[in-house]
């Protein structure tokens, strides 16, 4: 053999021994490197899901909680994301829970959003409609006092009790601010008395407070009771409201993009599945076991004109919201002037619609 072919043969055994071109310590490596893959891959695949901490609510005021029931509208859930809904009582305290990241997604009233904003320091958006007062005739939530009270104009309500459900929530700085275009104010003129909704009817009737915040379903129970007037509603009030809207945390949101726009995706899937009317009865029987009330408590308004106002494709009235915010300004509730279109982000809330299509 030449040296030429020798020194060619030893090249080649020495690649083989050392793992060069062909030799099997090269094919393992490569089989070694495809187990890695498939196993990350299946990793990746066996993930678990992200959890979202979400607020819930008297229901149906409050739909996260009917929305995360109709699981077969929900084709992600279980997948990229699964919900931990908890129940609040009102707006103003999820401004706690989010400031401690102990819930990612919340609804806040036009009152205490800015709060969240302004004085709790929270770096948050707006991502998604929840309720509205005015639209189309939509419910707006009644201020009702004893028919036999002798109170028939707000200037009236001099040194009475007046029911909210929290300090800090929207109907608070609503009676607020109603109060204070009529003469009178929080703290010197009337009181406020913390009562949960359930209760505000009882404690009415039974003289604790004097003026009642009644929302759905109360105000149509109380109604059929008798004896209770209307002294005015929330657009009375504020006109046109943009009650509650859908917040997050920026971090949470950004840092999980991929299951935030799933979650959205099904939300707003089950809330149009929701308000069709065709599902109406389903959603009696839904609502009923949510709300422990029977079906005949919900079935003369809900999702009806006589319910609240929600939009079909999850879009917020930003117009409204700032007339509402800046109307707390001018009362004095809100010390300074504050820009709601810095904190909204409506981009996963119009991908979902553009995903399923017009409702």
């Amino acid at each position: 053999m030449s040296a030429m072919k020798r020194r060619s043969h030893r090249t080649a055994s020495d690649n083989r021994r050392r793992g060069g071109v062909g030799g099997a310590p090269a094919t393992l490596l490569f089989v070694c490197l495809l187990i890695a893959l498939v196993l990350g891959l299946a990793r990746r695949a066996l993930a678990e899901p992200i959890t979202i901490r979400v607020a819930g609510g008297v229901v149906p005021g409050v739909m996260t909680p009917v929305v995360m029931e109709l699981k077969q509208q929900l084709t992600h859930y279980g997948k990229s994301y699964v919900t931990e809904v908890s129940y609040f009582r009102g707006s103003s305290p999820q401004i706690q829970a989010l400031a401690a990241k102990q819930l990612d997604l919340g609804y806040l009233a036009f009152g205490s959003f800015p709060s969240a904003i302004l004085n709790a320091k929270l770096d948050l958006e707006i991502v998604a409609d929840f309720i509205q007062e005015g639209p189309e005739g939509h419910f707006s939530a009644v201020r009702a006092v004893r028919a036999d009270s002798g109170i028939t104009k707000v200037e009236d309500l001099r040194g009475k009790r007046i029911g909210i459900i929290a300090f800090g929530t929207g109907n608070d700085l609503g009676n607020r601010a109603m109060l204070k275009r009529h003469g009178l104010e929080f703290g010197k003129d009337y009181t406020m008395v913390e009562v949960q909704p359930p209760n505000m009817g009882a404690m009415l009737r039974e003289g604790k407070i004097d003026l009642a915040w009644l929302t759905t379903p109360f105000w149509f129970i109380e109604e059929r009771k008798g004896g209770l007037r209307k002294l005015f509603d929330g657009v009375d009030a504020m006109g046109p409201t943009q009650v509650l809207v859908m917040v997050g945390r920026k971090e949470f949101l950004a840092a999980n993009k991929a299951a935030v726009q799933d979650f959205f995706e099904d939300y707003l899937r089950g809330l149009r599945y929701a308000l069709d009317p065709k599902n109406r009865e389903e959603l009696l029987e839904l609502v009923s076991r949510l709300g422990k009330r029977p079906k005949e408590a919900f079935a003369s308004w809900v999702f009806t004109k006589r319910d609240y106002y929600r939009d079909r494709d999850g879009i917020p009235n930003i117009k409204a919201l700032q007339a509402n915010i800046d109307l707390l300004t001018e009362v004095g509730l809100i010390k300074t002037k504050f820009d709601v279109s810095r904190y909204v982000n409506l981009s996963y809330i119009k991908e979902a619609a553009g995903r399923l299509g017009k409702p």
